[in-house]
């Protein structure tokens, strides 16, 4: 039943009648399917993460040859706090601020981050934009050429990861990353694509024997350092149901009966005795 924006259950229980007592199922509570949220993976490989009840172990590459491709071609990282300067292809370049205007009044997910670039004297703005769902963000002209994008919005420390390219095109390549999942004794092997030149897609995401995905959402082949965004498995809905027994339910049921006979038995009489004085 759907009240307002709300979706209400109508908690009618159900009766079996039986001639000593009556059985009685009903809906206590339900419920809504939901969600745990998603969980933020970082992975150096030959290292884990550990989570309740999972492990993920990354264990490399499915192809070194692309890796170290990958590795060559991919750009320069670099990680600035709000209020702090790095030097980037011989420019300054300082963090000022965070940028909410590309919400657009919550119509979009992505934001800007406000950078101040220092290079010969002059002074220029720039601001680099990041969308969490997806991996190839667009790169912004940097004053002493090449290009630098938003790869990465660190909240907990105020600060944000840079990627600076020669190229504005991002490179044409895939590259697996390979995963051990382990839940107790059950080990699982699976193998999320990153191509820094496609946005998310099924190739990304894999799909966990728990029903959960495992998303890459980066790699930076440099470092090799993979991070990935876990999402647990849908929680089914879960129903509080209370039994319970009316006992005796049908001598109640006879008395109120012979209340009501007895009662009209009553007004008859009465009736007919008013009407013989009359």
């Amino acid at each position: 039943m759907m009240r307002g924006n709300q979706v209400q259950y109508v908690r009618t229980p159900f009766i079996k009648k039986f001639l000593f007592y009556d059985l009685y199922l009903s809906l206590e509570n339900l419920t809504d399917r939901s969600e745990f949220g998603v969980v933020p993976l970082e992975l150096k490989a030959g290292e884990s993460a550990t989570i309740p009840g999972i492990t993920f172990f990354f264990d490399g590459y499915d192809s070194d040859k692309r890796a170290a491709e990958l590795a060559a071609i991919q750009g320069e990282t670099f990680e600035v706090t709000k209020g702090n300067s790095i030097t980037v292809n011989g420019a300054k370049v300082t963090f000022e601020g965070f940028d909410m205007s590309q919400h657009q009044d919550g119509m979009s997910n992505a934001m800007g981050a406000r950078l101040k670039v220092d290079f010969k004297g002059k002074t220029y703005s720039i601001v680099p934009a990041y969308t969490p769902t997806q991996t190839a963000t667009e790169g912004v002209e940097f004053p002493s050429g090449g290009f630098l994008s938003l790869t990465k919005i660190k909240a907990d420390v105020g600060g944000i990861v840079l990627s600076y390219s020669r190229e504005k095109t991002k490179p044409d390549l895939e590259v697996g990353a390979v995963i051990s999942v382990i839940r107790g004794s059950d080990t699982t092997v699976v193998v999320p694509a990153f191509n820094p030149s496609a946005g998310h897609n099924e190739k990304s995401i894999a799909l966990l024997p728990d029903g959960g995905t495992l998303a890459l959402m980066d790699l930076r082949v440099k470092d090799n350092i993979a991070q990935f965004a876990y999402s647990p498995p849908e929680m089914p809905q879960v129903a509080s149901i209370a039994i319970s027994t009316k006992p005796m339910i049908n001598m109640v049921w006879a008395g109120f009966l012979l209340i009501v006979i007895g009662a009209s038995i009553a007004v008859f009489r009465r009736m007919i005795e008013a009407r013989r004085k009359a």
